[in-house]
């Protein structure tokens, strides 16, 4: 029975479920050119629609060596 009942609470999450809105998550400056030995300072931003709260934000930022 709790079984049965958990699958159905699940059904109806998943077919009410909205579609999410993504914002961008970008980085400034978006390039440079540097030495090795050079420091680079880089504000991570996030761009939303006028008036939307974020209260979470999931990112993977990678970079070569």
């Amino acid at each position: 029975m709790k079984g049965k009942l958990l699958m159905g609470v699940f059904a109806v999450f998943l077919l009410g479920a909205t579609q999410a809105q993504a914002a961008m998550l970008y980085m400034d400056p978006n390039n440079a050119v540097l030495s090795r030995g050079d420091t680079l300072k880089v504000s991570v931003r996030l761009d939303t629609d006028e008036g939307e709260c974020v209260n979470v934000v999931d990112a993977v930022i990678s970079y070569s060596d």
